[in-house]
């Protein structure tokens, strides 16, 4: 990263989970709006999505991410003009004038459908203003058609149509919801589908329910499989573990990371291994 800075490219020190845990590397600007994103980084070890700081912001940013800012469409007239319209519906709304800010966001999702933020800004502006359920629920479905190729956003929609789902006693559609999630992508985005497991298992712990936990906890490192890895254990199983000793189950917490070991078999000393190590020794 610094030697790409000394030569004056934009560069980025990227890290992530893959399947046999943590690991680094980076990426640089290798042209007008062209990042090149895995110098360093093990296709076979399925590293799902690298995190790093912004430079202008010193905010986390995915890799992903950075692909979405560096796209083509926000130098277009289009793109502005959405823009344009949405901070127009601010405007509005803050004057009281809702319906018009209803309006000017439509317009902007229409000037620009390939602006996400539009499509965000229109689902937090149909919440605040109290919408009824079905017209919140149709704009995240809107969504999760339109940005059925972009991963981040598309999943982002469909865990905000399970909770309304949820919201509005459907239980049933927003767990296949959920588990739509973790299947379509569990192999290029695991790191995707281990959010939604982990959120599962952590909702029934919430509850002091930990026989759900575990039901949830064994599903998903069976649909997930080793491509979870790292995430997998970070998110997942070490939260589990740690209420499972929190409620005098230590037995149980050894027979969870024995079964996680056999699931990932990582190497001997790897990040992955000291991670089950770590848990290993709280057990004892």
């Amino acid at each position: 990263m610094l030697a790409g800075k000394a030569n004056g490219l934009p560069t980025l020190f990227f890290t992530g989970q893959g399947s046999d845990g943590g690991h680094a590397w980076f990426g640089y600007l290798r042209g007008e709006d062209r990042w090149e994103l895995d110098c360093g980084r093990y296709s076979q070890q399925n590293y799902a999505v690298g995190r790093a700081l912004d430079p202008q912001t010193w905010q986390p940013v995915s890799d992903h991410e950075l692909k979405l800012l560096a796209a083509s469409v926000r130098n277009t007239p289009k793109f502005t003009r959405s823009v344009d319209l949405a901070a127009m519906a601010g405007i509005l709304e803050s004057a009281g004038l809702a319906d018009r800010a209803a309006g000017s966001l439509a317009q902007a999702r229409e000037a620009c459908p390939e602006n996400h933020m539009t499509w965000d800004a229109s689902a937090a502006f149909l919440e605040r203003n109290n919408a009824a359920s079905a017209e919140r629920m149709a704009i995240h479905k809107e969504a999760i058609a339109r940005f059925a190729s972009a991963p981040d956003i598309k999943v982002r929609h469909q865990l905000a149509l399970a909770t309304l789902q949820r919201a509005t006693g459907d239980a049933a559609s927003a767990q296949k919801t959920e588990s739509l999630v973790v299947r379509q992508n569990k192999n290029k985005r695991s790191d995707l589908s281990v959010g939604v497991a982990s959120m599962q298992v952590q909702a029934a712990l919430d509850r002091g329910d930990i026989d759900t936990a575990a039901l949830e906890f064994h599903k998903k490192l069976q649909t997930i499989g080793k491509k979870g890895g790292g995430d997998f254990v970070k998110e997942v199983g070490l939260p589990f573990v740690h209420a499972l000793l929190s409620s005098g189950n230590k037995t149980r917490a050894k027979r969870t990371i024995y079964i996680m070991r056999q699931k990932f078999t990582p190497l001997p000393s790897s990040p992955l291994d000291r991670a089950l190590l770590e848990m290993e020794a709280q057990c004892r």
